[in-house]
């Protein structure tokens, strides 16, 4: 039950991030609907007791899907309608990247997901040194991204007052 409300808590944190970044009034519907829809699948999933205990890697891949659409929008949003002028390039917005290392973590790993559902993971076998290799790899790819993203200056603001910047 605990990984379960695991993938809830990061349902939940995934949507204030999408849903700070992302403007359209369209588009923050569809993060609001859909993250509600699959937030009700997820706590049915708890009280059918689907899994208790382990691992559900099926509700980890539909929050793949979840966030590789908003993604999308986000990108899309971006490329067709920037909401910050100010900036000229789209890689030198910390959401930018931050959206990127999801997009990227979250492409990589869906399929993985979805096949380790259906596999036995013992402990030292082979697929599960597979398994912990190219999730370590997407991991690792997805931490540096959001260390760029840390790095990355957002879009600088006029500090001083309008009072001052008049020149008389």
């Amino acid at each position: 039950m605990s990984l379960n409300l695991f993938t809830i808590v990061a349902l939940i944190l995934l949507f204030l991030l999408y849903f700070s970044i992302i403007s359209g009034e369209k588009s923050r519907k569809l993060v609001i609907f859909s993250s509600i829809g699959i937030t009700v699948y997820f706590i049915s999933q708890i009280f059918i007791g689907h899994n208790s205990g382990n691992f559900n890697s099926m509700n980890v891949a539909v929050l793949a899907i979840l966030v590789i659409t908003w993604s999308i929008v986000f990108f899309y949003e971006q490329l067709t309608k920037p909401a910050d002028n100010s900036q000229l390039f789209l890689y030198s917005s910390p959401a930018f990247w931050v959206v990127a290392a999801y997009l990227i973590y979250f492409a990589g790993t869906f399929f993985l997901f979805i096949y380790s559902q259906n596999k036995d993971l013992a402990k030292g076998s082979d697929a599960y040194i597979q398994y912990n290799l190219i999730n370590g790899v997407f991991v690792l790819i997805k931490n540096i991204l959001l260390s760029v993203a840390m790095f990355t200056k957002g879009p600088v603001e006029n500090s001083m007052p309008s009072r001052y910047r008049k020149i008389t």
